[in-house]
């Protein structure tokens, strides 16, 4: 279920005298020690159970019209697939956290992906992300870092508009890890958290004989935990 969350808190013998406002609410946690209720609140938490359940309803959707439009579309009598196909990527992503606050760096993010193309617009993808470490500080002296990876399930289409463009689009489920660290002078703490969602994602692609070349903007949701929006150039091989 989206936003299932596990948390690891450790601090030395040094306890910080009170925490200040605007605090990341992990290091909150470790310094104040709030009741168990409290949890509700924690970063990563997916929002409340009939929300987590449709998103999980929805990606469980998804990847079942991906098995079935790869099922339908490859029986004999259709015309033969474009292919397999590997690939990956480099770029670079922002993220908001607004339960954190605060100004997010950017930075690198990477992808190596798979997937198998139909004849007729119609493909499906799968992909390992890593989101990259984002960084913040605030003005209390607390520092923390941001460290999201997972993997993707998707639907893919694309509009050729001639034989070596095309525009394209996915949509699909988004199987997020995060972990949060933080520290505030001799104070540290950190949480995990994982859970799925809806990711999409829009592009252009550019064809030379075997190889593609695709700039894309994807957005990927992590629960309480961000918004990420990734800017990235691919290479594509198809077999």
């Amino acid at each position: 279920m989206a936003g299932r969350a596990s948390n690891r808190l450790a601090s030395s013998n040094h306890q910080a005298e009170a925490p200040a406002r605007g605090l990341p609410l992990g290091l909150i946690t470790l310094v104040d020690r709030p009741s168990p209720d409290s949890g509700r609140d924690r970063p990563g938490h997916g929002g409340s159970a009939p929300q987590a359940g449709w998103r999980h309803a929805t990606c469980v959707k998804i990847l079942g019209f991906v098995v079935a439009a790869g099922l339908v579309l490859s029986f004999p009598g259709n015309a033969r697939a474009q292919g397999l196909y590997v690939g990956g990527s480099v770029g670079a992503t922002d993220i908001v956290v607004p339960i954190l606050g605060g100004s997010w760096d950017s930075t690198a993010t990477y992808k190596l992906f798979f997937g198998y193309e139909l004849p007729k617009i119609v493909g499906f993808e799968a992909a390992w992300v890593n989101l990259g470490g984002h960084e913040n500080e605030w003005l209390n002296n607390a520092t923390g870092t941001l460290h999201t990876d997972g993997w993707t399930a998707a639907v893919t289409g694309r509009i050729p508009i001639v034989s070596w463009f095309a525009l394209y689009g996915k949509v699909g489920c988004f199987f997020w890890n995060t972990r949060f660290d933080v520290e505030r002078g001799e104070a540290t703490g950190a949480e995990s958290s994982n859970g799925e969602e809806l990711f999409w994602g829009v592009g252009v692609r550019f064809n030379s004989g075997k190889f593609s070349f695709l700039g894309e903007y994807e957005r990927y949701k992590t629960g309480d935990l961000g918004d990420h929006k990734a800017f990235d150039f691919a290479v594509r091989y198809t077999f």
